[in-house]
């Protein structure tokens, strides 16, 4: 009987590479602004949750999608958010996608060349409904990713339940921001 060694399942977290996730998130993004740049505004209407939270339409869901990632961006930069995020163009297909646009650039740029102090180092943000978050720069960027990735899912869910299919895969398996 041949002994297999046991894998080695440890992964020291400073060495994670947040490439991966930024190549996915961008192309599933930019899927989704050609998909939306192709159908009805009427889309845009579709039910999406809680309005209390700001999220009852599916425009409220891509907004909120797009000014997390902004937010987080901003923050990271050490740039200020307060009071700018509201002047945002939230009323086109456009207006939000370029909201992201500028999001996904500052992510990008912060992975690329943060140090190990950066990434380690505590930031701190408070959101217009009051609640403070904290947390190092690794722990904001692969929040502020996953968040997006979830809420793509639910985008996709939303839609599929309407009767609106999309034409290309979600799962990350069949991206090519990694082999």
């Amino acid at each position: 009987m041949v002994t297999m060694p046991e894998p080695d399942t440890h992964i020291d977290p400073r060495e994670v590479k947040f490439d991966s996730l930024l190549r996915y998130n961008e192309q599933e993004t930019a899927h989704w602004r050609e998909w939306f740049g192709k159908h009805p505004d009427a889309v845009l209407q579709i039910p999406a949750g809680d309005s209390s939270l700001g999220m009852g339409t599916l425009r409220d869901l891509l907004f909120h999608i797009q000014i997390v990632e902004w937010v987080y961006a901003k923050v990271l930069h050490g740039e200020n958010w307060e009071g700018e995020w509201q002047k945002l163009d939230r009323s086109t297909v456009a207006g939000i996608f370029a909201i992201g646009a500028e999001a996904q650039q500052k992510l990008r740029a912060f992975a690329d060349s943060a140090t190990e102090e950066q990434l380690a180092r505590p930031y701190k943000l408070t959101s217009g409904r009051g609640q403070t978050v904290s947390g190092s720069g690794r722990k904001f960027l692969i929040h502020v990713l996953l968040h997006s990735i979830r809420h793509w899912a639910q985008v996709a869910v939303l839609l599929r339940q309407q009767g609106h299919a999309t034409d290309w895969q979600h799962d990350f398996v069949f991206c090519d921001a990694i082999d």
